[in-house]
């Protein structure tokens, strides 16, 4: 009688741990680390004069337009002064994006102070 007690205790004991495992995959909740919108701010460019190592600094209202379901921004707002209109795609991996910029091609190419 001992044994069947320790037989039946140890079968709900199992089924109990099996209950217990995750056996499902959970639901993909990346898409919502994506940042989607349209998002407005200063952008301040600093410059350091290579010559007289003096800082200088300028800045501009930009917005940037971001698509979570195509994976492409743009660049807009006051492009006149630091920051070209840019557009491209972009790669969200953990909490790196990168940016691939469809505007800077081989005879575009960007100009560096």
């Amino acid at each position: 009688m001992k044994k069947t007690i320790n037989y039946i205790f140890a079968l709900l004991l199992i089924c109990v741990v099996a209950g217990c495992i995750k056996n499902s995959t959970a639901p993909n909740n990346a898409s919502s680390n994506i940042p989607n919108g349209n998002f407005l701010g200063v952008f301040t460019l600093i410059h350091k004069n290579p010559k007289t190592s003096v800082l200088d600094t300028s800045s501009a209202n930009v917005t940037m337009s971001m698509s979570a379901n195509t994976a492409a921004y743009s660049i807009g707002g006051d492009t006149t002064k630091i920051q070209a209109g840019s557009y491209g795609t972009f790669n969200v991996d953990g909490t790196l994006i990168t940016f691939a910029d469809a505007t800077v091609t081989k005879k575009n190419k960007p100009k560096h102070a």
